[in-house]
């Protein structure tokens, strides 16, 4: 990368994906801010004031940070000394906040199969001297080693659509490990945590990562955020979580319908 282009990517510049389509522009705007670049953004207000991701620098970083509606019902329910898993963590934002919603007292467990997403994960951790604990696998409804199809970074340059796959010859595609949160949660305390908050984004699997946390479930200690995805929607999620006697709804402020916030 050119001086030019360092200067450009310290100063958090960011060529509008639209003006790309143009030639001339395209073409100072690869040699400012290249397609691979990435940047440290800061959170610039809101929850997450203050905190530090890696991002691309073709992407526009919201100053109050993503999905303002989940950073809502994480405060909510996130106490001093409680624990949060993180289904699906991506670059850390989530984590983070919760790691500082929970204080020195509480953990935070970030569940992120994908290699490079999780290093910028680790980075971001380091630089916001947040203690978080970062779990380089896949959540699923077994034990075992799953196909992961990774997000292909010209469509997806956060890499957040990287999603377990049934075929394993689908191109993009490594072998993860994969855990269930009820045989995570047996490792290492032999008992399901109090106060515990768990949010899932992940990419379609979701029924497959609540079939693994049937013990979780029906303890009744955990609130979950639960994204949804196509093919299978809301519908299958919202009836495990009502035939177990938990209270579910959509978040409030999402317009997109695709968050389920279920409590016991």
């Amino acid at each position: 990368m050119s001086g030019f282009s360092h200067a450009a990517v310290r100063l958090g510049l960011r060529i509008p994906v639209e003006l790309r389509r143009f030639p001339p522009v395209r073409g100072l705007a690869d040699l400012l801010v290249p397609r691979e670049g990435r940047t440290w953004a800061r959170v610039a207000r809101g929850a997450g004031s203050g905190l530090w991701l890696s991002v691309a620098t073709r992407v526009p970083w919201p100053p109050d940070g993503p999905e303002p509606h989940v950073q809502s019902a994480l405060c909510e329910v996130l106490k001093p000394g409680a624990t949060f898993c993180d289904v699906g963590a991506n670059l850390g934002f989530f984590s983070l906040l919760a790691a500082r919603l929970v204080g020195p007292y509480g953990r935070v467990y970030a569940f992120e199969p994908d290699p490079q997403a999780r290093q910028w994960l680790e980075e971001a951790s380091r630089r916001n001297r947040l203690a978080i604990d970062i779990v380089g696998v896949a959540v699923w409804h077994a034990d075992s080693m799953v196909p992961f199809r990774r997000a292909n970074p010209a469509h997806s340059p956060d890499l957040g659509t990287g999603a377990v796959v049934r075929n394993h010859r689908t191109p993009g595609t490594i072998a993860v490990r994969a855990v269930t949160l009820d045989g995570f949660f047996a490792a290492r305390t032999n008992r399901i945590e109090e106060d515990l908050v768990i949010k899932v984004d992940a990419e379609g699997s979701e029924l497959a990562v609540l079939q693994g946390a049937a013990g979780v479930l029906a303890s009744r200690r955990a609130a979950w955020i639960v994204e949804v995805h196509e093919p299978h929607g809301a519908e299958p999620v919202e009836a495990i979580f009502a035939h177990l006697g938990y209270s579910v709804r959509p978040l409030l402020g999402d317009r997109s319908g695709q968050h389920l916030f279920a409590i016991p």
